[in-house]
């Protein structure tokens, strides 16, 4: 297979390869038919193969797509670069999904509306949102960052407190399964979010030591300059009304606060909610019910403390409420894909070296 990394400024051969089918789809020639069908046999992709349909997955015939697809053991966030030529495919997934329009412009399609997204603009998606990219400027370079629900949520909650607009979206929107909403910034030729974005992106590909902390710390600037500087160009798109607010960024809060002896109890007289309604609209506005949520938070909590500190293991399961050290244990491997003494071995600063993970094919990644 070929490589689909390469740098901002160019083509790789696999959008190459898409160009020459989509031009026989254009104009069908018999010269066209038997370069394509010379490629196929050298390169294998079935988009070469002209029996095969030219099309991606229309609105109707959309995928899911799982966390457990592209994130693979300390590994949070994937970054890649949009195919130019690629067929529309119409999906939705467990993660996050931002888009970032680093140069030129692409059509984005929210369910059966279509935007023009030019240079700066920058969209965030939630989970479970149907939509597709499609562009056929060989200029454009369209960033996709995919980002896991616990990473996101760690991320937001330390943002939320200082932008009002970013934290009325996350509350209602970011945050309600199956919802059509999403949020833009029109950035423009901000030279300072470009950059950043294309040193995420040269980090994540250089699979060197400590790439993976380092690109969790990347989101986190990177999410604070773009409040910073484009807070007024926030647009919110939705197409439901939404709820009641619920201070789900005073929930994260609360529970991070408390995470030897929290309790839905404790919570609901907290917010001076009824116990039944607030589990039911935690479950329904999080995608996740009130046990799962704490889990995520308690060993988020505790991976960094394996991090950025010498802890024993047991002092760490204690501060997050875990008596049993097995149960502490099988929880943790669990969640990030290796034992406690692994991650630490991974993460600590003196030791760290981290591996870049096999991607997959439609997201870009090495093949």
């Amino acid at each position: 297979m070929v490589p689909f990394y390469r740098p901002f400024q160019s083509m790789c051969k696999k959008e190459e390869l898409l160009k020459k089918r989509w031009l026989y789809e254009k104009e069908p020639t018999e010269q066209r038919k038997q370069e394509l069908e010379a490629l196929s046999k050298n390169y294998g992709y079935d988009f070469l193969d002209i029996r095969v349909p030219f099309e991606g997955h229309t609105m109707d015939d959309h995928f899911f797509t799982p966390e457990s697809r592209y994130f693979y053991g300390h590994r949070h966030v994937v970054i890649s670069r949009h195919p130019c030529y690629n067929p529309l495919n119409f999906h939705g997934h467990e993660f996050f999904e931002l888009i970032y329009v680093w140069r030129g412009d692409c059509d984005h399609y929210i369910n059966q509306e279509k935007i023009k997204l030019r240079q700066g603009d920058f969209c965030i998606l939630p989970p479970h949102l149907i939509h597709a990219v499609y562009t056929e400027n060989e200029q454009s370079v369209i960033i996709n960052i995919l980002i896991r629900k616990p990473t996101f949520y760690y991320t937001f909650t330390n943002l939320l407190s200082e932008f009002d607009e970013l934290s009325s979206f996350f509350r209602f929107a970011l945050l309600e399964e199956k919802n059509d909403s999403y949020l833009m910034f029109r950035c423009g030729e901000d030279a300072v979010l470009q950059h950043m974005v294309q040193q995420m992106y040269e980090e994540y590909f250089q699979d060197e030591a400590y790439a993976a902390p380092i690109l969790d710390h990347y989101i986190m600037i990177f999410f604070g300059l773009l409040l910073r500087r484009h807070h007024q160009d926030i647009l919110f798109f939705e197409n439901a009304r939404m709820e009641k607010e619920v201070p789900v960024s005073e929930i994260l809060s609360f529970i991070s606060e408390h995470l030897q002896d929290i309790s839905l109890d404790m919570l609901a007289e907290h917010l001076h909610y009824n116990k039944n309604y607030l589990s039911t609209f935690i479950q329904k506005t999080m995608g996740q019910k009130f046990q799962d949520i704490v889990k995520e938070q308690r060993f988020l909590f505790a991976a960094k403390m394996i991090v950025q500190g010498d802890l024993p293991l047991k002092e760490i399961k204690d501060l997050i409420g875990y008596h049993n050290f097995s149960h502490f244990y099988e929880n943790f491997k669990e969640l990030f894909g290796m034992t406690p003494a692994e991650y630490r071995k991974v993460h600590h600063p003196e030791t760290g070296s981290i591996n870049l993970p096999v991607g997959t094919e439609f997201w870009g990644l090495r093949e």
